[in-house]
Parts: C-alpha cells; sequence; structure tokens
C-alpha cells in the first residue's frame, strides 16, 4: 500500500483503538491492524494489512452478516470528511482493473465498490 492513514487517524474514523494481530508493538504497517465500530447501524469490523496492501470488511446488523468483503491490491486508503460525514476510500489497482471503494460508518453504514477496466 503506498498511501494509508496513521493508526490515531484510523482510530478518530472508527471511534475505537486498532488491535494488531501480533500484539508484539512492531511497526504496524507491517501487521494486520482491527478495528471494529459498535453503532446503531450495527458491528463493523475492518482488518488492514497496509503492507500487503489487504483491506476487508464485515458488517453485522441483527445478527446476521449483511456484507463481508476482502480485497487485495488496495493501493491506497484515505480518509475524507465532507458535511459532516466521513469516509474511508480505498483504491484498488490491478493491471487492467481499477476499483473505487467508500465506506461510511455514520450517521449509517454504507459500502460502495466501482469497477473500471481499462481499454
Amino acid at each position: 500500500m503506498n498511501r494509508c492513514p496513521d493508526p490515531s487517524d484510523l482510530q478518530s474514523f472508527f471511534g475505537v483503538a486498532g488491535v494488531t494481530e501480533d500484539g508484539k508493538g512492531g511497526d504496524w504497517f507491517y501487521d494486520r491492524i482491527r478495528f471494529t465500530h459498535v453503532g446503531p447501524a450495527g458491528r463493523t469490523t475492518c482488518t488492514i494489512l497496509p503492507g500487503e496492501g489487504q483491506f476487508a470488511v464485515e458488517h453485522v446488523k441483527g445478527g446476521a452478516i449483511h456484507l463481508d468483503v476482502a480485497l487485495r491490491h488496495v493501493v491506497s486508503l484515505d480518509l475524507e470528511s465532507s458535511a459532516g460525514t466521513q469516509l474511508l476510500i480505498g483504491h484498488v489497482s490491478r493491471g487492467p482493473v481499477e476499483q473505487l471503494f467508500k465506506l461510511r460508518l455514520a450517521p449509517e453504514f454504507s459500502f460502495s465498490l466501482t469497477t473500471s477496466l481499462e481499454g
């Protein structure tokens, strides 16, 4: 991943501290970091592995999984604020395939993914 917000910025977005998988407190960029946000719209868990370009999101509401997506070849993650709404925006690039995803946690959960093919 070429660009990823710092853990403190991600913590601000998710409203909780991230938990690293190895628990050793090493360089977070090369570790899997997990954020779990619980709100009125349900529970959203995001797992980010910046060093490997991986991003996964699972959204559960009322005990049912409403979304479970895992993406590879993520080249960037950015945080964006507009009109009081915060978004986590990711860019996926693999050969001719370009994808853009947007994650919003509040005021309600939303996840969108668009795909374009070069040529």
